[in-house]
């Protein structure tokens, strides 16, 4: 049987730098513009203002650049078939190197992930291939992260949760409205201790979503294609993180600590 350990990924490295440093080939559409690409949302909409070929997006890290980036999140709702990732030390990419070749895509409006070779240099472009006037609402370049230390699973929740608000009246008829799509929730209780580059990436991971900011969520996952069983969902915490130290001082001097993560998935 097939297992994966649950992973993470919540660096969005486009948000970070921001909208102006984020560059687009063509025209984008006024009502559907670059920040869109960036909020955080997977509901509203970066678009171009007419059928393009060819387009490209560039995204400037900064001076101080993340390096390791090696994963893309484009969530469903877009119409890109064809991609391709290159990197560059320059913005006008004479020397680029790719990432990741020429990928086609196996069907429009379907979530896209994909893993490519760990990014080291400032520029980062996104090439579409073909014609039409594409739209995308999310460009996650993140870094996949799974922990040595995994959670306990037995008893651990799995479950989805009725997205409604229940009006009892005195009368006794209970009014039902049905807000949105039911969300997701999962618990990962990481009950032996997290130390080293576990601990860190964890209070990483914490302090850089807090309860407001969603971030990609690979679940635990006993399926042979868990890519496609099981993919990633964008999720934000239900509460916040439970932390306790996990070691007698003095006997170890080695930093040491428990997690619960109550999860929940992001609608937004």
């Amino acid at each position: 049987m097939a297992f994966r350990a649950p992973r993470y990924s919540w660096v969005h490295a486009a948000r970070d730098v921001g909208a102006s440093a984020i560059t687009v080939s063509d025209t984008a559409d006024t009502d559907f513009p670059v920040d869109n690409l960036i909020d955080d949302r997977s509901s509203t909409l970066f678009k171009w203002s007419a059928s393009v070929t060819d387009p490209t997006i560039d995204v400037d890290l900064g001076s101080d650049f993340v390096t390791g980036l090696d994963r893309l999140i484009i969530p469903a709702n877009h119409n890109i078939e064809t991609l391709t990732i290159f990197e560059d030390d320059n913005a006008g990419f004479t020397s680029a190197t790719t990432l990741l070749a020429t990928t086609t895509l196996p069907t429009p409006g379907v979530l896209i992930d994909l893993a490519f070779a760990a990014s080291s240099e400032r520029h980062i472009r996104i090439e579409i291939t073909g014609s039409d006037t594409y739209f995308l609402s999310q460009l996650y370049l993140t870094t996949l992260v799974t922990f040595v230390v995994g959670p306990h699973l037995k008893n651990a929740l799995d479950s989805h949760k009725a997205n409604v608000t229940r009006l009892l009246q005195p009368t006794g008829i209970s009014l039902t409205v049905q807000n949105g799509p039911d969300q997701r929730v999962l618990t990962y209780p990481y009950e032996f201790a997290l130390t080293g580059s576990d601990l860190e990436n964890m209070e990483a991971m914490i302090q850089g979503v807090g309860m407001v900011r969603p971030f990609y969520v690979d679940p635990a996952s006993f399926s042979a294609t868990p890519g496609t069983d099981d993919p990633p969902i964008w999720m934000k915490f239900d509460e916040m993180p439970v932390s306790n130290f996990a070691v007698d001082v003095p006997m170890s001097g080695v930093n040491a600590k428990t997690y619960v993560l109550n999860l929940i998935e992001s609608l937004d």
